[in-house]
């Protein structure tokens, strides 16, 4: 698949359906607690029911602790989307990409 020149220009690279590259390395990661997220996903169902929105994405930052780049991250993942930007992002997503 070509990628959109105007990524590139921007320092963003992205891959579909991309395949672990193994690596031995430690991975901490700082999930929010189920209670905040159950009162978020309540207030979110509550805008659906009242007919604010069909379609919304509940997300939230997951802080990570590791030895890796966010480059090693890129190259080693397993997702159907994986993008890497080379100022300050990257993130991955199973079924959805939050950012």
């Amino acid at each position: 698949m070509r990628k959109p020149k105007r990524a590139t220009e921007f320092g963003i690279s992205f891959k579909f359906d991309a395949t672990l590259k193994p690596k031995t390395y430690t991975l901490q990661k700082f999930p929010i607690n189920f209670k905040t997220y159950k009162q978020a996903f309540n207030k979110v169902q509550n805008h659906q029911h009242n007919g604010h929105s069909y379609l919304l994405n509940l997300c939230f930052t997951t802080p990570i602790k590791t030895e890796l780049s966010l480059e090693e991250i890129y190259n080693h993942a397993d997702a159907k989307l994986v993008l890497y930007k080379k100022t300050n992002l990257s993130a991955l997503a199973r079924s959805l990409l939050c950012v």
